[in-house]
């Protein structure tokens, strides 16, 4: 029941960070989309920015892990992570975009959905910031 309990927390936590960064992402899209940049150019560059905010705030506050000593290791885990995403935050709405004809933004907004719940927490939680030597989790 705690562990249950701790990973709705965790997950809420993680839910609350990604929404921060998406309102962060899709300001940058309308940006780059009023200046006339490519969507897929947009698509990958909001990316590197998002991807920053989210390891910092995964790190100090998700998944309470400011004081494993392990930022290096973490970092490199999560850059795995972050290509993984890249890949699939550039191509999933630039399908979407370009095959489907689907409008820029909501095409963004349905990959990062399902990007976050089957690849970025799923990998964060388990794999880059794992509960060992943290209080919580």
């Amino acid at each position: 029941m705690v562990e249950r309990k701790s990973h709705f927390w965790t997950l809420l936590r993680s839910s609350v960070s990604s929404l921060i960064v998406i309102g962060v992402e899709v300001g940058l899209i309308h940006l780059l989309d009023a200046i006339d940049v490519p969507a897929y150019v947009s698509f990958a560059a909001v990316q590197l920015v998002g991807t920053t905010i989210t390891f910092v705030m995964n790190k100090l506050w998700v998944f309470a892990a400011a004081r494993t000593g392990a930022v290096v290791q973490e970092g490199a885990k999560a850059i795995l992570v972050f290509g993984g995403s890249l890949t699939l935050n550039t191509v999933l709405p630039s399908i979407g975009s370009y095959v489907l004809r689907v409008p820029h933004i909501p095409s963004f907004l349905a990959a990062q959905a399902i990007v976050f719940l089957c690849w970025n927490y799923p990998l964060n939680r388990w794999w880059v910031f794992p509960a060992r030597g943290r209080g919580r989790d």
